[in-house]
């Protein structure tokens, strides 16, 4: 190896080298471009969702000998990849779900792409039925253009298919007593590899640790002149990877190949309901039905995204919220109240500290305390790198459009594993803690994306597993199906 390795400790070995097997990939934007409005467009390109973190050479990373620079640099790349992922997942979208690259992100539009993904109700059935095809709500007649369906668009979905709890299984009232609702969608390349693999239901979990069916796509291992089945030989869910370009490495007697492919990627949304008493100028706003067939708006309070690519096979995840969701803490460790601004999850009129970040009784026969509003504050600071970022990508959008909604979004943080080992839960999870106000609520002080994701398994009932499961590969949605 390059002489370079002798000065970098041990424990980064392993991110090193990624960083020299994949080596010089250049970001896909020309920020001087016009677009078609006759301006300048600073998401020129960003439609495409970037498949790795285009992470440079070692030796083109300032200061790398030191280990904290080395990290601020890669998490300042990490967040940058987080922004360019949340303009394209939320471009506006054609109406077969594609990108409008006759429009630009910033721009009013009815649907974005994201919304056009496989939600998890329809790929998890609660029957464990096959799920629907990809293009199942389209109809196709003859040569015409394709025509769709209102009543089956993925984009208008029932209230009744959007769960009620938070990731600690808790509900979330807002100040206007409505229930924050949350809905999980699939790309196609990780809804294609639930399919192929067929992990949907229990009879299909049961097959694949039988068969080991090898459908992965991405990565390629060849030992003595032969394919390694990797969910066989590591006994695991393995969903596919992303990368922009082919590259490969050897490793203990393999050869290892990442292949040009699009990552997998699961978007978890929270949402609440509008009402006259908010200002839907400042959020993304989608309809969904009630059981009347009424029409409810319901505007985007959070977002995880989380993508598996080759520097990272224990996925980058991504962490977006609305800014009024609440307010912060001051250095008294008091809510840092902005006048300005009108919290949706904290009302700075009724401050009574013992109720601060509690979650609502569950099991009450009073109405009213289960559904009293919420006081949530954000505990953990937003970094002032990833702040920076965001203010950097904020001036983009208001350049596009000034009234944009999207302006009032911003990155809380983007975790990451320090050792990407392949085919393990990688260590050095970075930043250790990162939680979202809406969607890890009340367990903020210990929130980990990835800790908790490491224990995802499936199968975790069956006789033969004693009752350990099988890695799910860090998504919980294989753990509950039917």
């Amino acid at each position: 190896m390059k002489s370079n390795f002798k000065a970098i400790p041990h424990m980064m070995i392993a991110i090193v080298l990624a960083i020299l097997l994949l080596g010089q990939c250049k970001m896909n934007t020309n920020f001087n471009s016009p677009n078609l409005m006759g301006i300048r467009n600073p998401f020129y390109g960003l439609y495409n969702i970037p498949s790795d973190l285009n992470l440079p050479l070692i030796q083109n990373v300032p200061n790398f000998q030191n280990k904290d620079s080395l990290v601020l640099y890669l998490q300042n790349n990490a967040d940058d990849f987080s922004w360019r992922t949340f303009i394209a997942t939320c471009w506006p979208a054609n109406l077969d779900g594609t990108p409008d690259t006759n429009s630009s992100f910033a721009l009013k539009s009815n649907h974005v792409v994201f919304e056009y993904w496989m939600p998890s109700h329809k790929l998890y059935t609660k029957d464990g039925k096959i799920p629907e095809s990809w293009d199942q709500h389209i109809q196709v007649t003859g040569n015409s253009l394709l025509t769709y369906i209102a009543s089956e668009l993925r984009t208008i979905p029932k209230l009744n298919t959007l769960e009620k709890t938070e990731a600690d299984h808790h509900i979330l009232i807002d100040q206007n007593r409505n229930t924050t609702l949350y809905q999980l969608f699939y790309n196609r390349e990780a809804y294609e590899y639930v399919t192929n693999a067929k992990l949907y239901n229990l009879e299909g979990q049961k097959e694949f640790v039988k068969n080991w069916p090898s459908v992965t796509r991405g990565l390629k291992v060849i030992e003595n002149d032969t394919q390694v089945n990797i969910v066989e030989r590591y006994r695991r869910a393995y969903f596919s990877i992303g990368n922009t370009v082919d590259s490969s490495f050897k490793l203990m007697g393999g050869d290892y190949y990442f292949l040009k492919n699009p990552n997998s990627s699961i978007i978890k949304s929270a949402w609440r309901i509008m009402t006259d008493k908010d200002d839907k100028s400042r959020y993304y706003i989608r309809n969904v039905l009630n059981d009347s067939n009424q029409t409810v708006e319901m505007g985007l309070v959070g977002l995880h995204i989380v993508q598996k690519v080759s520097e990272a096979t224990q996925w980058i995840w991504s962490s977006f919220e609305h800014i009024d969701n609440a307010p912060g803490l001051n250095s008294d460790g008091l809510p840092d109240i902005d006048p300005n601004v009108k919290y949706s999850y904290f009302n700075p009129e009724n401050i009574d500290t013992n109720r601060i970040n509690k979650p609502n009784p569950k099991k009450t026969q009073n109405k009213e305390l289960w559904n009293q509003p919420h006081q949530i504050v954000r505990i953990n600071p937003i970094a002032q790198s990833t702040n920076a970022i965001n203010d950097r990508y904020r001036q983009k959008i208001r350049m596009v459009d000034s009234n944009s909604v999207w302006q009032y979004y911003q990155l809380v943080g983007t975790q990451w594993p320090f050792l990407p080992t392949l085919f393990t839960s990688g260590e050095g999870y970075t930043p250790n803690i990162m939680a979202n106000t809406v969607l890890e609520t009340f367990e903020q002080k210990n929130s980990s994306c990835m800790g908790c994701h490491s224990n995802a398994r499936f199968l975790t009932s069956d006789t033969t597993t004693r009752g350990y499961g099988y890695n799910a590969d860090f998504i919980w949605g294989l753990t509950n199906v039917k």
